[in-house]
């Protein structure tokens, strides 16, 4: 038995190294695909369907092989995301938050969609747009364009123009009632602004005007003696600067 899976293990590898370089990323992709068309539950077998409609539908097929789990994502908060490679290097995977699916078909298959788009920067417009989160103007301009093969209006770069935003699409824009439940959008908490740090003392004396408050706030707690010890200290160290 044990020579014979050794043999069955030689000939996988041999598969997987005649696959050419370009789709060797992939290879996994396609294997998990059969696994779930053969073994996997309804509601993977479904994500994986839909991707396949939606890849026709609105990418021309030029999405490559699907990696779609079931599984967290990122964060407790995140119902799906996207990698376009991971340690173990594999290239354009999807998942999506059981937290997502538990909320209805639709709502899994719109996560997906969005997911989808991402993948869509990666592999075809080779532009993640890193800088707005992966939510900037292309991924915009693509929400905007499937959703009007869907019924669905416009949106936009982080609400910029009074669009709904994209970040949060279709979800954001799907009619009341679409969904079991209605969807409102996690805010992300916002952080302190931090102090300015100035790179010289001459320049922290200009920009720290509470430096002054603070000052007067110790003033008020010394004596009358203290105060005209200090003011008799200033004094020397104003006449020995302009000397």
């Amino acid at each position: 038995m044990k020579s014979r899976n050794s043999a069955a293990a030689k000939g996988l590898v041999s598969t997987i190294r005649d696959v050419r370089p370009s789709t060797l990323a992939r290879a996994p992709h396609v294997a998990t695909g059969e696994v779930v068309a053969s073994f996997g539950e309804e509601v993977a077998r479904d994500l994986y369907a839909a991707f396949e409609q939606f890849n026709a539908r609105f990418f021309d097929c030029g999405l490559g092989s699907p990696l779609v789990l079931i599984t967290n994502a990122a964060s407790s908060r995140t119902l799906g995301d996207y990698i376009a490679r991971d340690v173990h290097g594999l290239e354009s995977r999807i998942r999506i938050a059981p937290a997502a699916v538990k909320r209805g078909q639709f709502f899994a298959f719109d996560v997906l969609l969005h997911e989808m788009i991402h993948a869509w920067q990666q592999e075809i417009v080779g532009d993640r747009e890193l800088g707005y989160r992966g939510h900037g103007p292309k991924f915009a301009a693509e929400c905007t364009r499937i959703g009007a093969l869907l019924g669905m209006p416009p949106v936009g770069v982080k609400g910029r123009d009074g669009l709904p935003d994209c970040a949060h699409w279709p979800m954001c824009v799907r009619p009341e009632g679409y969904y079991p439940e209605p969807y409102k959008p996690s805010k992300r908490a916002k952080k302190p602004a931090a102090s300015p740090e100035p790179t010289t003392d001459d320049e922290a004396d200009g920009a720290r005007p509470d430096a002054f408050a603070a000052l007067g706030r110790m003033l008020r707690k010394l004596t009358l003696e203290q105060l005209e010890g200090l003011g008799a200290l200033v004094a020397d160290e104003i006449r020995l600067r302009n000397n």
